[in-house]
């Protein structure tokens, strides 16, 4: 069966329409949600459908979400983009290319079902183009890159953007290439909207017009003569992102205007562009106060965090022969080894912590710091004013220097 849904011909408005008026918001923390549709949208890429009783979700279009799965007894994390688009709050939807060995993947095309229930958290991320006021946009994606582009382009769609949008789309094959129909009814229907798809493998019995070969300086320059002016959006596997990165380098563009989206590394996308002038950013600060020990507050920060390239610079002198760590609801005290983060150690000795990315981006192993200092190997990116001031760090890339004592 192409399509699975509780109610095929249901129309979305009509699930609850009085939760708009009542205010009831999922906008951030854990929650219960039913996989109520599920589409084939290739051979290998299925669009999961969730949404939650009497709730609508609110969050910004690129953002994603970790979803939280009983898989053979064991809990495991994983996080993924969100398809679908904030202007139709109803649904929250997911789209998952199935993965050769990819434990989850496999695991959400041969097992969920309609009706099933799972457990998300998030939103988190700032992959997004609704914060930044910009008149021009390039957006570059390639295999399931897509679905954070998707997730923006309705937007535009549905809010009757007026911005000049430019996207690039990379896949194997015509058969590959994911939410391709409704991109040309987008396309056909909105002058402002700019679609060029090309593919990298010719196959038999698929013949294709379109664009051939891999983004170059030629096909870049004839899709948008003046990417120079543009915000430009780059997702997908990390050969596509390494290489596009380095070709925008060479094409001299100006790369505080060139955002990507990784879940696997620290972020290295610059975002100095949406930093307010003469005010000191919220990451400036919270590097300032993050390792000072018991809980504190922020105020007239900004929370349009730029990219930092050293949070913590490494001490001179290491102290972790000397640090230890003391989860406080299991009462067991951990030695650090050699510059192991929290959560390593965490996993070493059989504590159980949540983590999805270990790279700062998710937000799933973020633990209330009850006193002691940490240092940040990278970006701590899911964090956010409000969780800073709670006390929170991420246990994935935090080192702790000297005692630490953690509330989980």
């Amino acid at each position: 069966m192409l399509n699975e849904s509780i109610k095929p011909n249901q129309n979305l408005e009509t699930l609850n329409p009085k939760i708009v008026e009542n205010g009831n918001w999922w906008k951030k923390g854990e929650m219960e949600v039913t996989c109520i549709k599920i589409f084939n949208e290739t051979d290998d890429a299925k669009t999961f459908s969730f949404k939650a009783d009497n709730i609508l979700f609110d969050y910004k279009a690129g953002q994603f979400v970790t979803l939280i799965l009983d898989i053979d007894g064991e809990e495991v994390l994983r996080s993924y983009s969100i398809s679908s688009t904030p202007s139709r709050p109803h649904l929250l939807e997911i789209t998952v290319k199935r993965v050769p060995g990819g434990k989850v993947s496999n695991w959400l095309h041969d097992h969920l079902k309609v009706g099933s229930q799972i457990s998300i958290d998030g939103p988190t991320g700032k992959f997004t183009c609704v914060d930044v006021d910009q008149p021009k946009v390039l957006m570059i994606s390639a295999g399931s890159g897509i679905t954070p582009m998707m997730s923006m382009s309705r937007w535009f769609f549905d809010t009757a953007s007026t911005r000049d949008i430019v996207f690039f789309h990379s896949a194997r094959t015509p058969k590959d290439i994911i939410f391709r129909h409704e991109l040309e009814l987008m396309s056909s229907n909105n002058l402002y909207f700019q679609l060029f798809v090309s593919t990298t493998r010719p196959e038999a019995g698929h013949p294709w017009l379109g664009l051939q070969g891999r983004l170059n300086p030629a096909i870049l320059s004839a899709i948008a003569p003046d990417f120079l002016e543009r915000m430009i959006y780059v997702c997908g596997p990390h050969e596509f992102m390494s290489a596009t990165k380095h070709m925008m380098t060479e094409l001299k563009f100006p790369m505080q205007n060139y955002y990507e989206e990784s879940f696997g590394s620290p972020n290295s996308v610059l975002e100095e562009a949406v930093k307010p002038p003469n005010k000191p950013s919220f990451r400036d600060r919270f590097r300032e106060i993050s390792h000072t020990g018991e809980k504190q507050g922020l105020t007239g920060v900004s929370q349009d965090p730029p990219k930092i390239a050293s949070p913590h610079p490494k001490p001179k002198s290491s102290t972790s022969k000397q640090s230890v760590v003391l989860f406080k609801k299991t009462g067991k005290q951990v030695s650090c080894e050699d510059e192991e983060s929290i959560l390593e150690m965490a996993l070493r000795e059989g504590i159980k912590i949540r983590y999805s990315c270990r790279a700062g981006n998710c937000g799933a192993c973020k633990k209330i710091k009850l006193s002691g200092n940490v240092r940040f190997t990278s970006n701590p990116e899911a964090l956010d004013e409000s969780e800073i001031n709670e006390g929170y760090i991420l246990t994935c890339i935090s080192v702790p220097l000297g005692r630490v004592e953690l509330e989980g």
